[in-house]
């Protein structure tokens, strides 16, 4: 059972010895991100800041935003993305991953753009962010290599079901197969970062304990990871379970420095888990998405508190029985499917099941479920919390991230013009009418000196 926030607040040590407790009312559910937030900023006001070290942001856009875009980059526009984010003090990005660039086309220069950073970064030495790459198995850890990437990141998730629709394999299965490539990795020299998806909730299997998470995040660390990112897929994560989360990595004598978390901003969460994380739990690393690129396509996938959802037993058979009609179809079929997003007949797609993160939106089509699963599937909704939204939030709690928040705005209003959309950041529609009202103002102003 979760605790609640009455029973799990945290006490935070501030300089000189001042302990400093976070009321009820700054944890509520509505006020935490904005209350705790509030009182943090008074605390440092009146110069007693809290004792939180710089708070590193892992910058996913390149790689999990934008392959979740139904536009195309060309490299230049990447590389020039890329350099912003680095111009604005992101100190880790990842910038792409290594995958079928038929099944996912927006990765089709994963290559290309390792050489392009990953050799500069080795002439630079420690000037230059880390830029991490994303593999599926040894095929993309061999061509990431050869580009000469410095740092991988492997996926696994907290349930079978969801491996199974996602990389075809069982958990351990997962586990078993990624634990050679860091083997190798670690014999290359190359750091390996791990994900583990689905923290909260699967939308096959239900809720998930977090026992479950711990145990999967020790393998990973096990396995060579020097890092775990923590992510909650679906975003339905408050901060009832997200402070039940942090409880038992506490409990089990999990490292803090190695957790990373990874929230979606479905629905409007990630804020205030984000803060529970850091405060309560000392998580110091968070990943973020500029413009919180990467729309999360489980808000499309019926969720087992569904009352049409059908138990767990049935959705994993259906997921089984999906997977093996996939691994019949021929490769060129399989294309057609990718060249046509969102297809669902049955000569031009193949059978699709749960769309993840790492895979693209031209995935996207209803997952084959028996019949008395299938529900109405609402529109796609904003997945990844926004890069803007989380610096605004912690720089004005007296939390450093060394990102300078201006030129992260320059850098999401540029990706925004180039994949022609708007952005999900509250943050940076908020600025950015600000600044375009300080400019009418002094456009005003001057004309009134005129005349």
């Amino acid at each position: 059972m979760y605790h609640t926030l009455a029973n799990c607040l945290p006490i935070c040590q501030a300089k000189n010895g001042v302990q400093l407790r976070l009321s009820v009312a700054d944890l509520s559910s509505r006020q935490l991100a904005t209350g705790a937030a509030q009182r943090l900023a008074t605390v440092h006001d009146t110069k007693h800041r809290l004792e939180i070290p710089k708070v590193r942001l892992v910058e996913v856009s390149p790689r999990d935003g934008l392959q979740n875009e139904e536009k195309v980059l060309s490299l230049d526009d990447k590389i020039t993305f890329i350099n912003m984010l680095e111009t604005a003090g992101l100190s880790t990005i990842e910038i792409a991953s290594f995958v079928n660039p038929v099944k996912v086309p927006q990765m089709a220069d994963a290559a290309a753009l390792t050489r392009q950073f990953c050799s500069r970064s080795k002439n630079i030495g420690g000037l230059s962010p880390t830029f991490q790459v994303l593999v599926a198995n040894m095929r993309g850890f061999e061509e990431a290599a050869e580009a000469g990437a410095q740092e991988i990141s492997l996926f696994t998730a907290t349930t079978d079901a969801f491996c199974r629709a996602n990389i075809n394999t069982t958990v351990s299965e997962s586990l078993k197969k990624f634990s050679v490539i860091a083997r190798e990795a670690a014999d290359r020299g190359i750091k390996t970062r791990g994900y583990v998806s689905c923290i909260f909730e699967c939308p096959y299997q239900g809720k998930v304990a977090p026992t479950t998470v711990v145990q999967v995040a020790r393998h990973l660390l096990d396995m060579g990871c020097y890092e775990v990112s923590l992510g909650d897929t679906l975003g339905v994560g408050t901060a009832g379970p997200t402070l039940n989360l942090m409880e038992e990595l506490h409990r089990n004598n999990f490292p803090m420095e190695t957790v990373a978390m990874h929230l979606h901003d479905t629905y409007g969460q990630a804020l205030a888990n984000i803060l529970v994380s850091i405060v309560h739990g000392g998580v110091r690393v968070v990943d973020t998405a500029v413009a919180g690129l990467g729309g999360c396509p489980f808000a499309s996938v019926p969720l087992p508190t569904s009352p049409r959802w059908v138990d767990p037993a049935a959705a994993t058979a259906a997921v089984a029985a999906a997977a093996a009609a996939k691994r019949l179809e021929a490769d060129e079929k399989w294309a057609r499917s990718m060249i046509s997003p969102g297809t669902t007949s049955k000569t031009t797609a193949v059978p699709h099941t749960v769309h993840h993160a790492h895979r693209t939106a031209g995935d996207i089509c209803r997952p084959s479920m028996p019949p008395q699963a299938q529900v109405i599937y609402p529109r796609v909704a904003p997945g990844n919390v926004s890069t803007e939204d989380v610096v605004y939030m912690l720089e004005n709690s007296g939390i450093d991230t060394g990102v300078r928040l201006e030129a992260l705005l320059d850098a999401s209003a540029f990706i925004c013009s180039r994949l022609h959309r708007s952005s999900n950041s509250k943050a940076a529609a908020a600025l950015s009418g600000r600044k375009e009202q300080e400019m009418m103002n002094r456009q005003f102003i001057r004309c009134e000196s005129a005349d």
